[in-house]
Order: structure tokens, then sequence, then C-alpha cells
């Protein structure tokens, strides 16, 4: 024990003792608030009917805006975009006489639907 407190410096005592005055934290118990309510929601079926019916038109993305930056542009783009999006947009922009269709369309038939509707628009206001 003596050999070990001849290595001490006065640095050292210093803050051992400011450590030793300091009163230790106090901890701090918070009571959460009870739940609203008693547990997970079941499983929600969602029913679409009527060929009126159609998905609130919200797009993510003007592809018109897009391709003005180029088509590669456009479709890097719509490659990010998961098929909801993509059936988004093309409702959003009327590029089907038939919205109901879109939804047998895969993602890639959707990309090029939305590219060629949209070049076909930019060359018709080119010319």
């Amino acid at each position: 024990l003596l050999y070990w407190a001849t290595g001490l410096s006065a640095v050292f005592l210093e803050g051992a003792l400011a450590r030793a005055m300091t009163p230790a934290p106090q901890i701090v118990v918070h009571t959460p608030e009870p739940p609203a309510f008693d547990g997970p929601a079941g499983d929600v079926d969602v029913v679409v009917e009527g060929p009126s019916l159609e998905l609130p038109a919200d797009p993510v993305l003007d592809p018109y805006v897009a391709y003005a930056r180029g088509e590669p542009f456009l479709r890097r783009r719509l490659g990010a975009l998961d098929a909801f999006h993509l059936r988004t947009i093309a409702r959003a922009h009327r590029m089907v006489s038939a919205p109901a269709m879109l939804d047998r369309l895969a993602k890639p038939a959707l990309i090029e639907l939305i590219v060629e509707h949209v070049r076909v628009v930019a060359n018709a206001t080119a010319t």
C-alpha cells in the first residue's frame, strides 16, 4: 500500500477529492403513460369496388420535369420507385384510358408506359 501511495500525484488526489465531494447523480424514473389501446390492431381488409373509385392523384414525381433532363434521367427516377408510385403517376397524368388496367402491369411495363407517354407528349409539344 505504501509503494502504491508513493506513485500518486497531487493531480490524482485533487481529482479523487473532487469526485468524493460531488454528490452521486440522482436516478429519475419517469412512469410512462398507459397505452391508448389494449393491443395491436388486427388485419385490415381494404375493399375497392366500382370502376370510378381511384386512388388520390398525388404522384411523387412529375415525369415531364424529369424527362426535360433526359430520358435516362427519367428512367433512373422511375426505376427507383415501386409499382404503387408508378401507377399513381400514370393515373394522375391520365396516361391510360382505363386506369384499372394499370393494376395488371408489372413495374417494367409501367416504366415503359410512362416513358413512352411522356416522350410522345414532349415530341408533340416540341413541334
